[in-house]
């Protein structure tokens, strides 16, 4: 093929060339994932100050502060960006941080570059942000190396976008959780979501299974989905890391495309009885602090150990498995009758509760789960032990003994269907809810001599007496929020 002389030209300057546009390029989508140039971050500025150079743009994320940098007019033929000293800062983490670049930046009139500092990050979206500071740079001169500090202040607001978005997600939501007590939450914390989906029923697919949750940099947060109702709601566990007293953070709620599942059994999944396959998508052991499905058809004996219908310690009899724990006793209340799981790993204290989704098909049954200092034990008789009671008369009680037993009762027990009892303890008061995540009615009665001594082996038990039998398809344990109130969830706009 004959070239003409302009064809020859053109190809000649696409070879020239090419490589540097496509550099460009990247470095334009690395800035934008940053949120620099970003329209959808709503990122709001300004500068003043750092002669020579100008602060071209400002992001303030939970990864940190983000600027980037153009060298103006310089003396020299290159200057050399070393470290950033930030003083001052408010609406951040940090009221100062000195930052040593991992490696110098070399920079020419004209040419810029994208600084991240992560001493200083805003973890709350659309709060107000300022610092004083200064830029250290050097260059070469006959004389030495010549250093100089640019000083200049940056103001703007932090972004509701985030730094990094997973690679399946194409919409988000930012979540602001707000923990409005005096203390911070533990580490790691349990927080629940509750999403409407009428509000977003346009982005989540019917099984809820393109939803899953992040942080700014992307970083998945271990999500568990309890329940969902196709046209009301879908109820959320996330696991966080502690949320500091009158303090908020942000975390991002992502939807893939409809025909995505993200479910998996590491950082995105399900309740085991929501999916086909019992706890096909079950990442319940990743999310809570101590967690059993019993999945399969044996009892993991690494987390329980059991006391059968035989009165034999590490018997199975009265005891199976079939994708849910069944105990079956030997027919009266007492020692003598019972059988046991119980796990000796879980140290009680008064910043755990226990959850149990348990059935019962019939009333009459002795069902008793929560804490026993003795393994196997005369429960709620001659050692110390507090938690529930479903009792053979129909009704369900809070029991509590170390000196002498105290037995409260709370009302009708359900029979023919699951439920979520979920109890905690003080050294004072017994709290309990059932299907619910707020105190039921009359929870938290003051029993002051009778629940044991948070300083004693408190372990974990569940308990059956009777011939009925009672099911559990899972157990878990979850932090108890500061003065039992769960900080509170704000959804954004999506974007």
């Amino acid at each position: 093929m004959r070239l003409t002389h302009k064809s020859q030209s053109a190809l000649e300057y696409m070879m020239t060339y090419g490589w540097a546009i496509l550099i460009i390029v990247i470095v334009a989508v690395i800035l934008y994932s940053m949120g620099i140039f970003n329209p959808s971050s709503s990122v709001t500025f300004t500068s003043s100050g750092f002669s020579p150079f100008v602060i071209q743009s400002t992001v303030c994320t939970a990864d940190g502060l983000a600027f980037s940098v153009l060298a103006g007019p310089i003396s020299s033929q290159v200057v050399q960006i070393n470290r950033v000293y930030l003083t001052s800062a408010s609406g951040t983490n940090s009221t100062s941080v000195s930052y040593i670049l991992p490696k110098a930046v070399t920079l020419a009139s004209g040419s810029s570059t994208l600084i991240v500092i992560p001493g200083i990050h805003c973890s709350a979206v659309g709060i107000k942000f300022s610092s004083s500071g200064s830029i250290e740079y050097s260059y070469s001169t006959p004389a030495g190396n010549e250093v100089l500090n640019a000083t200049g202040t940056i103001t703007g607001t932090t972004s509701s976008a985030p730094a990094k978005l997973p690679s399946s997600i194409e919409y988000f939501i930012p979540i602001t959780i707000s923990n409005k007590q005096s203390s911070a939450t533990s580490t790691p914390f349990q927080q629940m979501v509750n999403m409407s989906y009428a509000v977003y029923k346009g982005y989540a697919n019917k099984t809820f299974n393109n939803v899953e949750f992040f942080y700014s940099n992307g970083t998945i947060i271990p999500s568990w989905l309890e329940n969902y109702s196709y046209s009301k709601n879908a109820l959320y566990w996330i696991k966080t890391g502690s949320i500091p007293a009158s303090s908020s953070i942000t975390v991002y709620m992502g939807f893939a495309p409809t025909s995505t599942n993200l479910f998996n059994t590491v950082n995105v999944g399900e309740a085991p009885q929501l999916s086909a396959t019992y706890a096909e998508y079950d990442d319940g052991a990743n999310v809570f602090n101590f967690y059993d499905n019993f999945a399969g058809t044996s009892l993991n004996t690494t987390k329980w150990n059991s006391y059968g219908s035989d009165q034999t310690s590490g018997s199975l009899s009265g005891i199976s498995v079939n994708n849910s724990l069944s105990l079956t006793g030997g027919g009266t209340a007492g020692l003598s009758h019972e059988t046991w799981i119980a796990d000796t790993n879980i140290q009680w204290n008064s910043n755990i509760i226990l959850d149990v989704y348990e059935d019962s098909p019939s009333a009459s049954t002795t069902f008793r789960w929560g804490m026993t200092n003795t393994v196997p034990g005369t429960y709620f008789g001659g050692n110390p032990a507090f938690g529930i009671q479903a009792y053979k008369d129909g009704n369900w009680y809070t029991n509590a003994y170390s000196s002498a037993a105290i037995q409260n009762k709370i009302g009708s027990y359900p029979t023919n269907t699951y439920n979520i009892y979920s109890i905690s303890a003080t050294e004072s008061r017994i709290i309990y809810y059932l299907n619910s995540y707020s105190s039921a009615p009359n929870a938290g009665q003051t029993i002051t001599t009778n629940i044991p001594a948070f300083s004693s082996t408190i372990f974990l038990a569940l308990t059956n007496a009777y011939t009925n039998p009672i099911y559990v398809r899972w157990v878990r344990t979850r932090a108890y929020p500061p003065n039992g109130v769960m900080p509170s969830v704000t959804f954004g706009t999506v974007s």
